[in-house]
């Protein structure tokens, strides 16, 4: 123990004097910093338009001009137009994903809707799509409360005279009124999406634990870069035993950092809903990048192809693994492919509804891997002898 506490020390020292390897971690909390500073309401990915005449007297259009312009967030903005003419012509530039003209009866409207249904809102759109579906049902879902309040009282009222009750009946329907969200975002396991359910997330952070997990493999890779630097001027010098030891803390300290920096990264972001399952996922990861790392040392005797190595794995891992989008559901096959990269089971192994099996994955892959490596270390060795 005293022979292994005394190496790690040493071994972290070493690693700690490494510039380019303590840019890399730190580049994964600076990211996350430098994401959450640069995306204001302004950058949102849906722009809504709304108008409603400066002098209306409607109490209901202006609560729901005020509601929807509240509600902006990183994803959805929404802001008012000063004529109906600059919102149809904002929709039509692009500049606005669709628009909503509010009338100035709207209180009105809704009452006659409870009795027969008809027109309520005017809406202007290039193109009927998902964005704007998704901003239907935001604009309807404020108008809910209202619409069925006066359905409730329009159906009570054909029952009995309810003119003398209609305080109470006020009162009660807002003491029995749900305030739900419209929309309420799982994992495919089930598990509650803390980050999408937050209003003010910021949607630019979500690609954040994928990068993570190819910097944390980086990371693994760049530690195998010390065992060739030692291997001419430290391990000859060195018992079996003690260069065994090496061998681990080349590979066993950079991913040690790096899981740990991971972790702290997303756990910034907002996505760290349950520590009891990511600190296991994070270092079943770093021990199959540490066995991915020990392979290619094992199978490239020239340094020259483990660095070239390197950029196949990181820019395979960045384009085929589901970190920015799932090709997986858009090329029929490449799932075959993703699965040659750690970073794929890692992504799985959280939330997905096979992450067990994820899970179990990265320790046969990490098995598969220490197989090859004992198997090409020992034909190299009889070809030697």
């Amino acid at each position: 123990m005293k022979l292994f506490s005394t190496y790690f020390i040493l071994w972290c020292k070493r690693l700690l004097k490494r510039p380019l390897f303590l840019f890399t971690l730190l580049l994964m909390p600076l990211s996350v910093i430098f994401l959450q500073n640069c995306h204001t309401k302004q950058d949102a990915v849906i722009h809504v338009a709304i108008f409603l005449p400066e002098q209306s007297s409607d109490h209901i259009s202006v609560e729901l001009a005020q509601n929807m312009i509240s509600l902006s967030n990183s994803a959805i903005r929404f802001y008012r137009c000063r004529t109906e003419v600059s919102l149809r012509s904002d929709v039509a530039k692009g500049k606005a994903a669709c628009g909503y003209i509010l009338p100035n009866n709207l209180d009105t409207l809704l009452k006659n809707f409870a009795e027969k249904p008809s027109p309520i809102l005017t809406a202007i759109r290039q193109e009927e799509d998902m964005r704007t579906r998704i901003v239907d049902e935001i604009i309807l879902s404020k108008l809910y409360e209202p619409l069925s309040y006066y359905r409730l009282t329009n159906f009570l009222s054909k029952k009995q005279d309810i003119s003398s009750k209609e305080k109470w009946i006020q009162d009660t329907y807002q003491k029995n009124n749900s305030s739900e969200l419209l929309f309420r975002f799982e994992y495919a396991n089930g598990d509650e999406n803390f980050f999408l359910n937050n209003s003010h997330a910021n949607f630019m952070l979500m690609p954040i634990r994928g990068m993570v997990s190819v910097l944390v493999l980086l990371c693994c890779l760049a530690g195998g870069l010390f065992r060739y630097s030692d291997r001419y001027r430290i391990l000859p010098h060195m018992d079996s035993r003690r260069r065994r030891l090496c061998y681990l803390l080349s590979l066993f300290i950079p991913g040690l950092f790096a899981g740990t920096a991971g972790l702290i990264t997303i756990k910034m972001t907002g996505t760290l809903a349950a520590p009891a399952a990511e600190i296991p996922a994070m270092l079943l990861f770093v021990f199959c990048c540490m066995s991915l790392a020990n392979l290619l040392y094992v199978l490239f005797t020239h340094l020259e192809f483990y660095l070239a190595a390197i950029p196949v794995l990181v820019i395979g891992s960045l384009l085929f693994s589901p970190i920015f989008i799932n090709l997986e559901e858009l090329v029929p096959g490449i799932e075959l492919l993703s699965r040659l990269f750690p970073t794929t089971y890692y992504l799985t192994a959280i939330h997905s509804s096979s992450s067990i099996a994820s899970s179990f994955s990265l320790i046969a892959l990490s098995s598969a891997f220490l197989i090859c490596s004992a198997t090409s270390a020992s034909l190299y060795s009889r070809i030697k002898g």
